[in-house]
This record gives structure tokens, C-alpha cells and sequence, in this order.
């Protein structure tokens, strides 16, 4: 694989990602809260930058049980789930930077 060969795939991976969160905000949170889900953690004590940091985990934990097996959930591949993990992690460093 060439570096452009590497850039053009995650460059796709991008754009799938940004669709992806547009469908998934739509459905988890809607137009006057993007973060509107997110902020759920606070009704147990978790602030909600540790709320989404504990969703990455969640994440972390699929892919690592996803590369030792094969997944019995349909429609929710490794590729899928480190998709989220990357949406997560923008969703936080977003939220971090506006909150400054």
C-alpha cells in the first residue's frame, strides 16, 4: 500500500464516518442538542465528557472480543464499530473545543 493508497482510504473512512453521525445524531439526539443523548450520563453522576469517553471504551472492548471471533450481532462489523469509536472521539474533542 502507497501513502496515497492509505490516505485515499481513510479519507473515505472520513466521509463515511461524517455520514454516519449525521444519520445517528438525527435519530440519538436531533437539531437543538447535538449532544442532547451525551448529556443522559449526567443523571448518574458522569460528566459528559467521561460519559462519551466510557462509550469509547464500550467500543474498544467490541473490537478487541471482534478480532478474536466472529460478531453473532448482524450489521455490526469491526469496521462499523471502530466507525463509532471515531465519531466518539470527534464528538469529544468538538465538545472540548467549544467548551473552552
Amino acid at each position: 500500500m502507497t501513502t496515497k493508497d492509505l490516505v485515499d482510504k481513510i479519507s473515505d473512512n472520513y466521509n463515511s464516518c461524517v455520514r454516519l453521525i449525521e444519520v445517528k445524531n438525527h435519530d440519538y439526539a436531533g437539531d437543538s442538542d447535538a449532544l442532547k443523548n451525551f448529556r443522559y450520563a449526567g443523571l448518574v453522576g458522569v460528566d459528559l465528557a467521561r460519559g462519551i469517553l466510557v462509550r469509547m471504551t464500550d467500543k474498544i472492548a467490541r473490537v478487541s472480543n471482534l478480532i478474536d471471533k466472529d460478531p453473532k450481532v448482524v450489521g455490526e462489523s469491526v469496521k462499523d464499530t471502530l466507525n463509532d469509536l471515531c465519531n466518539y472521539a470527534q464528538i469529544l474533542s468538538v465538545y472540548l473545543e467549544d467548551k473552552q
